[in-house]
């Protein structure tokens, strides 16, 4: 990219704001000489280019050229008297505008140099090396008004090579900015990329890069927004500064032609123009960390080393737990608050399983001081840690995300494995028969002991289903053939050659019933009478799967087959008791449009207290890997136990006894509590399947009776828009709007809205609808009402979660 960064040259060019939008197809006057990276506007007058960029955004592909103008002559430079105008590779002329700070600038005096950047969006055929930027002067005794002074263009097309420096000028400074080495890795979904920017001011003045945006783009219109590790991005003069970008995007994201863009945001003209593009090699995992090796990050402008230590891996009752020791230290030189670091093992198949800190345990990190964290956690029993990873992220400011840090191979010591109970299985009349599993699952006050069958036809001809029965024997007592049912999960009416079907039988024991040794004899019907196959002995209930965090659970039910992901988690508030709720995205995996299986769950926290979830399952047919999204809540005691959760999901199957459904297969995940900040801005609020905006937010005082001013009554617009892509829900919420005057107690109202439903007093789907609602207290006239807050809040089951807050001025019309 050709950029002049000698002594600073002198600029003018100019803006005409009546002419903004004057496209200008065609040239008056003059004809330019050829293209050049700078011209002449006059004696001692020199406009060069500085910087010349193509972008393309959603909207199309987004030029913009930033101009040099240094005026070494006597007299100053009117930059009215100028304008430029964007041309393409047949001529075409585009609408070219100047950036909204750049407008302001009436003069260039003499001995000194300005900088404007114009923009315009060009054709998609349009590349960098075929646009230029004719520099016209304003002439009324020529065709069209226009006289070119000439003409400049880009030698090449404007992207930084990977590791290269580049400077850029923002608010009147001059910055160096170099992109460092990237660092990624891959789930089955998403890749995870971070890598370190380091940036000086050159100027002498302090540079706000509160307007300064990172994205990741593909080159085809995506640009994936990064996230900065610093919360306040000043730059002091001549300062020096590393910060850490990371983004989450699709696993099919282009990873060949990838760059990082700086953008600068034009507030006023609601634009995101680009500064420097800096090019990316082929994104592909990069090989993680050693053991017992010390990686630097940048977080929020400080230095912190990071050392992943020995782990050790230990079974309990049937399940694996992997403590792992690392150590971090401060390289700055003052106190820090411990980062919000979230910890995981990653498998590889990608799926994260956490590593918590004990509860209780709080880290500043001191300077120049190892601080040693001891991590503890569940894994799966069949992990392969050889193959697997310690992956790190960290919470951003508003702890609404996690962001991809580092990852380190794992250094585990010798361990006992658990102890594998035989396989479980007999042939009988040319059918495999084999025991899947034997779990015994909380139903309401009773537990319910649950056996899977797998039987696959192994002769060479169809053959139809067994006729199975049998009865469970605990601890050498036999239970009545009454008490154990049986349920086939795959109803085919032949079985082909190698193909299997599944059978589950259930009975129901007291909760507090201890089970040692657990029998089934399974015997078949017949007309002669029952036909013994064979007596299974289990010496160990099969534990649930434990799903990582991003792992989704699997139904393999013929007719229902689906996956279900946990999309989110919360604690909801309510006056008397709290509520675990959980957001479960159902994707149909049939092949054709079914409606998606049911399901049934529970919850259980540290102490083994145990709660039964409601599901509200989607009774509609959805589309082949089309999805739903489904609530499941839990009322709990407001002193419940709830910074760590095992959430349990199984398949429902509907049985023709009292019990109505039993859970099959249950899988379970774990819930951590995070602390949610609310967002401090009532715009672009996330609900459901819509986004929501309140804006022009008026409080005033009104009168009841006519007379005194008793009533405060609150009107508001609002967008709410559907999301593109978004699924169907299983259920709706609401929103509650607050009214708070944090001086007054007393003074505290709420209106709860349904969303979209078409019903009076609901919000609808629109755009610069209009809300109001009052309240109405004698006290009101007594008071001198100033400040307000507004809370919106989700509700759901008469439970409510605060999303969103902000402040505003009582009488104030505020936008």
């Amino acid at each position: 990219m050709l950029r002049n960064n000698s002594s600073y040259y002198k600029v003018i060019i100019i803006a005409l704001s009546l002419c903004l939008l004057l496209p200008g197809s065609f040239l008056g006057g003059q004809q330019a000489a050829e293209a050049a990276t700078s011209v002449n506007l006059s004696s001692g007058v020199t406009v060069s280019l500085y910087d010349a960029q193509l972008v393309k955004d959603e909207s199309g592909k987004l030029a913009t050229y930033t101009l040099i103008i240094e005026n070494k002559s006597s007299t100053s430079v009117q930059l009215i008297d100028y304008w430029a105008k964007i041309k393409g590779s047949n001529n075409k002329a585009y609408v070219t505008k100047l950036i909204t700070e750049d407008k302001a600038k009436k003069v260039v005096i003499p001995n000194s140099t300005t900088y404007l950047t114009y923009y315009a969006y060009v054709d998609e055929k349009e590349q960098l090396t075929d646009l230029k930027i004719d520099m016209i002067r304003w002439d009324f005794g020529v065709n069209n008004y226009e006289s070119v002074v000439g003409q400049i263009k880009s030698a090449n097309d404007g992207v930084t090579a990977y590791k290269k420096a580049e400077e850029t000028n923002i608010n009147k400074s001059l910055l160096n900015m170099l992109l460092g080495t990237y660092k990624m890795y891959s789930d089955e979904k998403y890749s995870y990329i971070n890598v370190e920017l380091s940036m000086r001011n050159k100027g002498n003045s302090t540079v706000d890069m509160k307007a300064v945006g990172y994205y990741l783009s593909d080159g085809k219109g995506a640009l994936i927004p990064l996230v900065s590790s610093v919360t306040e991005p000043i730059l002091k003069p001549q300062e020096r500064k590393s910060i850490l970008l990371t983004a989450t995007v699709a696993k099919n994201f282009a990873k060949d032609n990838a760059s990082i863009v700086v953008m600068y945001k034009d507030e006023e003209g609601g634009m995101n123009l680009p500064r420097i593009t800096f090019a990316l090699p082929a994104l592909k995992d990069t090989i993680a960390t050693k053991a017992n090796t010390a990686t630097s990050y940048q977080v929020n402008g400080s230095e912190i080393a990071v050392t992943v230590k020995d782990s050790k891996l230990s079974y309990v009752e049937g399940k694996a737990f992997l403590d792992t020791v690392i150590t971090l230290e401060n390289k700055s030189s003052t106190k820090l608050n411990m980062p919000t670091f979230e910890y995981y093992i990653k498998t590889q198949q990608g799926y994260l399983y956490p590593l918590l800190l004990p509860e209780d345990k709080a880290v500043n990190l001191l300077p120049k001081i190892v601080q040693q964290l001891d991590l503890h956690g569940e894994i799966p029993t069949n992990v392969d840690l050889t193959k697997s990873q310690f992956v790190v992220f960290l919470r951003n400011a508003d702890n609404t995300s996690s962001n991809f840090l580092g990852n380190f191979k794992i250094s585990v010591g010798t361990s006992s494995e658990p102890t594998k109970p035989a396989s479980n299985s007999v042939t009988y009349e040319k059918n495999l028969v084999e025991q899947v599993s034997l779990q015994r699952v909380p139903n309401g006050m009773n537990d319910l002991l649950i056996a899977e069958f797998k039987i696959t036809n192994k002769g060479t001809k169809s053959q139809a289903q067994l006729a199975l029965n049998g009865q469970f024997q605990i601890d050498g007592v036999k239970l009545s053939e009454e008490s154990t049912k049986l349920v086939n999960l795959d109803r085919l009416l032949a079985v082909a050659p190698n193909q299997s079907y599944r059978i589950i039988t259930y009975t129901e024991i007291p909760y507090s019933q201890s089970a040692k040794d657990i029998m089934f004899s399974m015997t078949e019907k017949s007309t002669t009478g029952a036909k013994s196959i064979h007596t299974f002995k289990v010496s160990s209930m099969t534990s649930a799967k434990l799903l990582g965090t991003n792992e989704s659970y699997k139904i393999d039910t013929a007719g229902g087959r689906g996956e279900v992901t946990v999309v989110n988690s919360k604690i909801y508030n309510g006056t008397q008791t709290d509520m675990f709720f959980a957001q479960l995205e159902y994707e149909n995996k049939e092949q054709r449009t079914a409606i998606p299986s049911k399901l049934k769950g529970y919850i259980e926290n540290s102490k083994e207290d145990i709660v039964e979830l409601n599901v509200k399952n989607y009774e509609s047919k959805i589309l082949p890997n089309g999805k739903a999204v489904l609530n499941v809540w839990a009322i709990i005691p407001k002193n419940y136990e709830s910074q760590k959760l095992n959430i349990y999901i199984g398949e429902s199957i509907e049985t023709s006894d009292e019990l109505t459904n039993v859970m099959i297969n249950p899988a379970y995940t774990q819930y951590v509590y995070k602390e949610d900040k609310p967002a401090t801005s009532l715009k672009e609020l996330e609900f459901m399947q819509y986004d929501v905006s309140l804006y022009n937010i008026y409080a005033q005082l009104d009168s009841s009776d006519g007379g005194s001013a008793d009533t405060i009554k609150l009107n508001f617009d609002y967008d709410l828009k559907l999301r593109d892509g978004a699924p169907a829900y299983s259920d709706a919420q609401s929103i509650v709007i607050e009214y708070v005057d944090p001086e007054v107690s007393t003074v505290k109202f709420s209106k709860s809205f349904a969303i979209g439903d078409g019903a009076e007093g609901s919000l609808q789907v629109g755009t610069r609808r209009n809300m109001e609602f009052s309240y109405t207290n004698p006290v009101i006239q007594a008071l001198a009402l100033s400040n307000y807050k507004l809370n919106v809040y989700v509700q759901y089951q008469n439970h409510k979660k605060l999303i969103a807050t902000d402040e505003f001025l009582f009488g104030n019309l505020e936008q």
